[in-house]
């Protein structure tokens, strides 16, 4: 299976991607900081991807047209909303709208527990309203709703919600 991971140098996508590779999995791994990536960047192929450019995010899926992507990419600090959004919520836009163009075959789309963190009941569960607690849980939300429009327009688009990763 061909497999696009975005933000494989991040913590999640790069142990993302070292297990896709141990599977033997066809993988193209980008990001920002492929140096990140350790010894695996000599065996897959690594594209840097700056998700905020759309055009340059489009050509990528055009050209590779996986089978499946990964979106891991994304920034975390609790920063600037404004900031927040522009990766978040644009770019994960720009990805899916490829993806969506391309027929790509299905897209994860890993988002965060921090898009229910602003509840006060205990468990936290998945049908709980989206309240968030600063920035980037905000910014979260907004990049699931739009992960949502693209999958009622027909994209298979599946949304984790990890919790605590360590």
């Amino acid at each position: 299976m061909k497999i696009l991971i975005t933000g494989a140098t991040g913590f999640i996508g790069k142990r993302l991607s070292e297990r896709a590779f141990e599977k033997g999995h066809d993988l193209i791994c980008t990001g920002r900081s492929l140096d990140k990536l350790g010894s695996l960047r000599d065996k897959v192929k690594t594209v840097y991807l700056d998700i905020e450019d759309k055009e340059t995010t489009k050509k990528l899926i055009h050209q590779e047209k996986p089978d499946i992507v990964f979106h891991c990419a994304a920034l975390v600090d609790n920063i600037s909303l404004k900031r927040l959004r522009r990766t978040n919520v644009e770019g994960t836009k720009n990805l899916l709208d490829a993806c969506l163009k391309e027929r790509i075959e299905r897209v994860v789309y890993l988002s965060s527990i921090a898009v229910i963190g602003g509840n006060s009941e205990v468990p936290l569960t998945d049908d709980l309203a989206l309240s968030a607690t600063n920035n980037y849980g905000q910014s979260k939300i907004e990049a699931e709703k739009v992960a949502l429009q693209y999958r009622d327009r027909g994209l298979k688009v599946a949304i984790i919600r990890p919790p605590m990763v360590y």
